[in-house]
């Protein structure tokens, strides 16, 4: 037996032959441009979870999707969609029009506020559809709802083509990735956080 044939073997009687081939894309280096941006906005959504306190599952269970801009009006943004089962791959956007650089979140509670991201020209709050923005402490309904603070003009999200290549292996749209894409291990620190209570 080779030595290939007898890791195999190993790897198959632990039970790991089968997750061995079910990764969906290549591992690839830590310091990755966007595994940066997937570890920073699983600290993102760690920092609203502190600041929320007991209120963070109750948000959560109400959002549609979740918009993280880790790095704020810089690029490498992410749109994650809650399944039924948990939540989704994340598709990379860019073209923030955030007025602070500061670490934002947007809560996106109602599916007109998806769809202007995923299928129309980018999210927009000026636009035909009308969308309303509130902070995260706020009462009123809105389909929007923003973390850290509510002087945010998040005007400007687009699907960021060529990250989305880069992290996926092959061009794929947002409305592609959210959708269905396999559990990925590389976003698994960062949909732990969005599913802690």
């Amino acid at each position: 037996m080779t030595r290939r044939q007898t890791l195999a073997a190993c790897l198959a009687a632990l039970g790991f032959g089968t997750a061995w081939h079910a990764v969906p894309t290549r591992a690839r280096p830590a310091n990755d441009q966007w595994q940066q941006a997937v570890n920073l906005a699983a600290l993102t959504v760690a920092r609203l979870r502190r600041a929320a306190g007991r209120r963070f599952p109750g948000l959560i269970k109400s959002t549609t999707a979740i918009l993280i801009a880790p790095n704020g009006n810089r690029a490498d943004s992410l749109l994650l969609i809650r399944h039924d089962t948990g939540w989704g791959e994340p598709a990379f956007l860019s073209g923030s029009g955030l007025t602070t650089a500061r670490p934002t979140i947007l809560l996106i509670r109602t599916e007109r506020a998806l769809d202007e991201i995923l299928h129309q020209r980018g999210l927009t709050l000026s636009g035909p559809a009308g969308l309303t923005l509130a902070h995260i402490t706020s009462r009123v309904p809105a389909d929007i709802l923003a973390w850290p603070g509510p002087d945010l003009s998040p005007d400007g999200f687009l699907q960021d083509d060529a990250a989305n290549a880069a992290w996926y292996g092959l061009p794929r749209t947002a409305p592609e990735i959210v959708g269905a894409t396999p559990p990925d291990l590389r976003t698994s620190k960062l949909r732990a956080e969005l599913s802690r209570k």
